[in-house]
C-alpha cells in the first residue's frame, strides 16, 4: 500500500513478517552497524542459543581432559614420592625367610671370627 507518509524508523526490533515488510514502501528502517535489535529473531536466538551449548559442550569437554590429566600426573607424583619413603608391599615370606637366614649367618661367622 502507498501512503503519502514516510517512516524513518531507527534500529527498529523485526515485528513484521519478511514479506509484509518488504511490501511497505513508506517504512524506511536504518539500521546502524550490527545494531542487536533490528537483527534480533526467533531464528537468530534459537541459532545463537545453540552455538553457546556447543560452545559450553566444548569447554566441559576440555576442563574434564584437562583434569584427568592433572590428576594422573599428580597420582603418578604421589606414587613415585610414597615408592620412595616406604616399601611399595610388605616383604614376603620368602624374603623374610633370606633375610633371617642371611642375619644368622652373619652372627655365626662374627661369633667364629671372635
Amino acid at each position: 500500500p502507498h501512503s503519502k507518509y514516510k517512516v524513518y524508523a531507527f534500529s527498529p526490533p523485526p515485528c513484521l513478517e519478511p514479506s509484509v515488510a518488504k511490501s511497505l514502501d513508506s517504512v524506511v528502517s536504518i539500521i546502524l552497524g550490527n545494531d542487536i535489535v533490528p537483527r534480533s529473531s526467533w531464528y537468530s536466538l534459537e541459532k545463537l542459543r545453540e552455538e553457546i551449548a556447543q560452545f559450553q559442550a566444548k569447554r566441559e569437554q576440555e576442563i574434564a581432559a584437562l583434569w584427568e590429566e592433572r590428576t594422573k600426573s599428580f597420582r603418578h607424583s604421589m606414587n613415585k614420592f610414597f615408592a620412595t619413603i616406604s616399601p611399595s608391599e610388605p616383604p614376603s615370606a620368602a624374603e623374610e625367610a633370606v633375610a633371617t637366614t642371611t642375619k644368622s649367618e652373619t652372627i655365626k661367622s662374627e661369633t667364629l671370627d671372635a
